[in-house]
């Protein structure tokens, strides 16, 4: 976003980002998002917390807030519509064995 933009936000937006708990850094992240779409923030959210829990659907759908079925019917959905995606690493990061914590 533009300064001249990110400096005339309406004021009640900046109140209401302030007041969710974000820092400056989080509110600008936030504006960087703004004119994309829901379903294009929402794909990359659920593919980089899935990538950042080493494919973990369980693990990454406890972080995003939603069921286990909900992750896998959207992962269903992005695979339909060509979205790229690793399998999921079945517990086994850099080699790791079964058991191992990461």
């Amino acid at each position: 976003m533009p300064d001249v933009l990110r400096q005339n936000a309406p004021p009640v937006a900046n109140d209401f980002l302030r007041s969710a708990g974000l820092s400056p850094d989080e509110i600008d992240l936030v504006r960087k998002l703004v004119g994309h779409t829901i379903a294009a923030v929402e794909c990359g959210l659920i593919c980089e917390t899935l990538a950042w829990r080493g494919g973990n659907r369980t693990h990454a759908a406890n972080v995003l807030g939603i069921s286990i079925r909900a992750l896998r019917n959207k992962l269903h959905l992005y695979k339909r519509m060509g979205v790229s995606l690793s399998e999921p690493s079945r517990g086994l990061l850099n080699g790791g064995r079964h058991g191992d914590v990461h």
